[in-house]
């Protein structure tokens, strides 16, 4: 098959979505079908980082306007068009303007992330009453990541009969066999340390791992990820605090590196006021390591407090502290759980099929052949 994932970034953008999209897209060659991404934005130009893509095609369009023309000319060639993440313009005219030329479209919205402020709170309520509930009607099927994700659309006009739950997904053995090398030299990584995995972005809510920081003793910080926007203010508050010597920020590190992050570290954290289901969590269960985590979102679909992992309410700074504790005493333990019960559940190889599966169904479906033929009718008509 033929398949065009829409998303506003391209894979180099280090974002959740974007490694879900080129995990999926490298499981999905490795079963003969092609696979092409196009995007808005492609970071590789200013980042000088280029991820191991195997040769999946990627397109930069100019807008909506060049998003429109790339469906337009693909049409004919496409036998699924699959758009990613909830309240993106991008992703979302990719469902009309696939559905206008006849592709059968899946839709993906990996997490309904709140606002914090009476404003974007308005918006993001009128977006989705609007555009997101188009949306949900013209594609064809809704992939859910986790049941939360599955409800989160359902009250923004999603049919539940369209969705079908395929959770986020990691290659393990790509994971365990790289090589162990230093996490970034120059950096004055601490000895012993919390990961946090992700952007500085405000929905991570990183200063809130910062500011419990002091009440952590002999513990440090580590933050890899790119900045969305909070990087300067969560700097600040670490001069603030006078936190120089026990946090570490890391924009960008090779794959090899964030492995042997993952390996040291203590545990993972998260604080983040939504998610759907995290890449970061699976990845550090394959190594091993527990998680600490807001009871949010889809997180306690993955993660049972005490068991592979620690939960608390999110915002409670007690009750962080005291899972931080209870994961040095014993997260080994945890740890070994979260290996063995995550990554048998969350495997690419399995998950990326199933995808797949529901691909063909659509591609073979009698009503896709002939909305296929008819925008491609039309386009011979017109042009």
């Amino acid at each position: 098959m033929n398949i065009v994932f829409v998303n506003r970034y391209s894979f180099s953008y280090l974002g959740g979505v974007e490694i879900h999209l080129l995990n999926l897209a490298q499981e999905l060659r490795k079963s003969g079908h092609t696979v092409t991404l196009v995007c808005q934005d492609d970071r590789r130009r200013d980042s000088g980082w280029v991820p191991e893509s195997n040769h999946i095609r990627v397109v930069q369009v100019s807008g909506l306007l060049g998003l429109y023309n790339f469906l337009r000319r693909e049409a004919v060639r496409t036998d699924v068009c699959h758009a990613h993440l909830a309240r993106s313009t991008f992703a979302c005219c990719g469902v009309f303007f696939a559905w206008w030329f006849g592709i059968p479209t899946v839709f993906t919205p990996h997490c309904f992330y709140p606002s914090s402020s009476f404003g974007n709170r308005v918006l993001k309520w009128l977006y989705d009453r609007t555009i997101t509930r188009l949306t949900f009607r013209l594609c064809d099927c809704v992939i859910n990541l986790t049941p939360q994700d599955q409800r989160d659309a359902a009250a923004r006009g999603m049919r539940v009969a369209k969705s079908r739950i395929i959770p986020n997904s990691i290659s393990l053995a790509k994971l365990l066999n790289t090589a162990a090398v230093p996490c970034k030299r120059g950096h004055q990584v601490p000895r012993s340390y919390l990961l946090h995995v992700g952007r500085f972005h405000s929905t991570k809510c990183v200063d809130f791992l910062v500011k419990n920081l002091p009440a952590l003793e002999g513990i440090g910080l580590l933050l890899i990820g790119q900045d969305d926007g909070t990087l300067s203010r969560v700097l600040q508050l670490v001069h603030a605090l006078g936190l120089e010597d026990r946090v570490c920020v890391i924009q960008r590190v090779d794959f090899e590196e964030l492995c042997s992050a993952y390996r040291d570290a203590l545990a993972l954290v998260l604080a983040s006021r939504n998610e759907g289901l995290p890449t970061v969590i699976l990845e550090a269960a394959a190594f091993g390591i527990p998680t600490i985590a807001a009871r949010v979102g889809g997180i306690p679909f993955i993660v049972e407090d005490g068991v592979n992992g620690y939960l608390y309410d999110w915002g409670d700074e007690k009750g962080y502290v005291e899972c931080v504790h209870r994961a040095v005493a014993d997260g080994q333990q945890v740890g070994r759980i979260a290996k063995a019960t995550l990554t048998e559940r969350f495997s690419w190889e399995v998950n990326a099929e199933k995808i797949a599966a529901v691909y063909r169904e659509l591609a073979e479906e009698p009503e896709a052949r002939k909305r296929q033929h008819c925008g491609s009718k039309a386009l011979g008509e017109l042009y």
